[in-house]
């Protein structure tokens, strides 16, 4: 299993769930906690900037993390910035000492504060619709645009706005540089009920669409378990390549937002599985 070296997830989960905490926090305020300029954190969040090992610190110290989550995130932000390779290396040497964070509690209830904020499918789509042409930071326009109810969107462009992940100018919303993501394998409801609106919204469009909107296929084949992994990486790998390139290859302002769904499930029953009665 991979370590952990992605400090800013954690932030990011920190500060989703203040915000769920208190609707009128926002990525200002979270920035004024730790006492840098609300620029600063979101360039960090963002990956553009990192944190130096002073600052890990000082961090830590504004969170108020105990002892052993402090000394997580700290070696965390040293593998993952430090200038130095034999540094890095030897932060993942430590985290990887210290185990898998899943048996964090404070880890653990922050992802899921993170999941629990974008468990429905609409606020990714908000993110993306409002980068097409024509947008407006109207909650009347996403709703139509999304066939949302007027209040969900209203509710929805707050929170995204409290979140720093939209920001209005000149009456259009424009990304305000925050990204939140979840956890692969989280065995969270909130993700399986994200998964399960997008499997519905497939479904849907698969009677509403026409087959030049939409491409739907299937694979079925024979796999053996200890493979399965190494079937999901390559998933993983091209989703990440699919991303990079329409992040480095940015098309003309779009009208319309598509969603892509991959499912990899086992449909035979094992055969020393006891059936359910």
């Amino acid at each position: 299993m991979p370590i952990d070296t992605d400090y800013r997830s954690y932030l990011k989960a920190i500060l989703a769930g203040r915000i769920r905490a208190n609707r009128r926090y926002s990525l200002r305020a979270f920035a004024r906690d730790l006492k840098m300029s609300a620029s600063r954190v979101s360039q960090v969040l963002r990956g553009n900037q990192g944190f130096s090992e002073a600052a890990a610190e000082e961090v830590c110290h504004r969170l108020k993390l105990s002892e052993a989550e402090g000394k997580r995130f700290r070696l965390m932000v040293l593998a993952s910035d430090a200038r130095s390779k034999e540094i890095r290396r030897q932060a993942l040497e430590d985290l990887e000492q210290l185990g898998t964070p899943s048996n964090d509690q404070l880890f653990r209830q922050l992802k899921e504060d993170s999941v629990a904020f974008l468990s429905d499918w609409h606020h990714f789509a908000m993110l993306e619709l409002a980068q097409t042409r024509g947008a407006r930071f109207e909650p009347g326009w996403f709703a139509a645009r999304l066939s949302l109810p007027l209040e969900r969107a209203q509710e929805s462009l707050e929170r995204l706005h409290q979140l720093g992940l939209l920001e209005e100018r000149n009456g259009r919303p424009v990304p305000g540089g925050v990204n939140l993501t979840t956890s692969e394998d989280l065995p969270s409801e909130n993700l399986r009920r994200f998964q399960r609106q997008l499997l519905k919204k497939a479904e849907e469009a698969l009677e509403t669409q026409g087959v030049e909107e939409r491409d739907y296929s299937n694979l079925v084949f024979a796999l053996p378990a200890d493979q399965v992994a190494h079937v999901k990486s390559m998933i993983s790998r091209f989703r990440r390549n699919l991303a990079k390139y329409l992040n480095d290859n940015p098309p003309a302002p779009a009208a319309e937002v598509y969603t892509l769904n991959l499912q990899l499930f086992r449909v035979s029953t094992p055969i020393n599985e006891k059936k359910k009665p």
